[in-house]
């Protein structure tokens, strides 16, 4: 990591620590953008060219191909260089993007967010992993308050592009809403003198990687199979594909886990369940919740956009509070108190879609 003496703002927004502060800015605003300016052009997608019973598939595909390029993304990166590696992802981005704008079926939505979520990946773990390299220690907390801000800032402009071109022009030209992130990223990416760290290259993890995708695959069969008994099954077979994976990992080739990732009484396995679990239960609302706001209340897609990003702006502040909260014993509280939140706003979400509510609505958001 970099020491400097010299570690003040104008030092972080001039000079080589100014490009490689785009950069960075450029690829987690693409990311955040990305999420959000498309949610609410989905559904009017799903039903001009046939894609409800599969919609589910245009968030599982990008998830798998994100996880594919994250947890490659190190690997990658050491083999071929930051630079590269981020121009190329900008292309699959983009070739994504325009597979999805020229869809004639939903199918080709569904491909065109796998090969953006394998882009999205590698650009966000790359993007993370420069900011020890090229930042003095001191400026490190300033790198991240600045992607705080990008983030939130691209979460609010996302669905308002987003709406706004698919009530103007159609639900296709959504797509073209995040091209300025993905030019800024090839620019900075060109531009920006990239340094890595010297560490040791880091292996890639073929064959846990591949058991984790096909567990995730197996399990996202659990959406467009007919019949509880079949759903039940996939969602097993799925889940049970990842225990070989976790027992296989560091013996058919290089880990890719911790030592004791999962692994019920240490601290670092509840952590990991404590990560899995918190993102498992609010997935149902990522992935559906646009499609049930636009089936019960009918809104304009800015609108929908926005309901669905009010969750990710409530957690954005929230986490600038509770990252003040130091003390173990109030920390333990509060993270024990967030999962009775979670609950309680699902139980609002559930009364809103049965009764018609917006304020119970925004409430189960909030």
């Amino acid at each position: 990591m970099l020491q400097d003496i010299n570690v003040g703002w104008s030092r972080l927004l001039k000079g080589r620590e100014g490009a490689m502060l785009g950069l960075i800015s450029a690829g987690i605003g693409l990311h955040a953008f990305n999420q959000f300016a498309i949610v609410a052009a989905l559904p009017p997608a799903a039903r001009e060219i046939g894609g409800t019973g599969y919609f589910s598939w245009a968030y599982t595909l990008y998830f798998l191909g994100s996880i594919a390029g994250g947890t490659g993304a190190a690997a990658m990166r050491d083999r071929f260089g930051a630079r590269f590696i981020l121009l190329l992802s900008a292309l699959i981005f983009a070739a994504g993007g325009l597979l999805a704008l020229s869809a004639p079926a939903f199918s080709w939505i569904m491909a065109g967010r796998l090969l953006q979520g394998i882009a999205d990946g590698l650009i966000v773990a790359i993007c993370y992993s420069l900011i020890p390299a090229n930042f003095p220690s001191a400026l490190i907390a300033k790198v991240f308050a600045v992607e705080a801000i990008v983030w939130a800032v691209a979460a609010i402009a996302g669905p308002l592009a987003g709406g706004l071109l698919t009530e103007a022009y159609s639900w296709r030209a959504s797509f073209l809403a995040v091209s300025p992130f993905v030019v800024l990223l090839a620019v900075f990416a060109l531009t920006a003198k990239v340094r890595v760290t010297e560490a040791a290259p880091v292996p890639l993890s073929v064959a846990t990687i591949s058991l984790c995708l096909a567990a995730s695959f197996v399990l996202s069969l659990s959406s467009v199979v007919t019949g509880g008994a079949m759903q039940a099954v996939a969602v097993v077979a799925g889940a049970g594909l990842f225990l070989p994976a976790l027992k296989l990992d560091g013996r058919i080739g290089p880990r890719l886990f911790p030592e004791g990732a999962f692994r019920l009484g240490s601290v670092l396995g509840h952590g990991f369940w404590v990560l899995f679990l918190m993102s498992a239960s609010h997935s149902v609302g990522s992935v559906y919740l646009a499609l049930m706001i636009d089936a019960v209340f009918e809104f304009r897609p800015a609108v929908v956009g926005y309901l669905v990003v009010t969750m990710a702006l409530s957690w954005s502040a929230v986490a600038v509070v509770a990252s003040r909260i130091t003390a173990l014993a109030p920390r333990h509280r509060w993270m024990r108190t967030g999962a009775l939140f979670q609950l309680a706003g699902f139980l609002c979400l559930a009364a809103a879609f049965a009764s018609g509510s917006l304020a119970l609505l925004l409430a189960g958001q909030v």
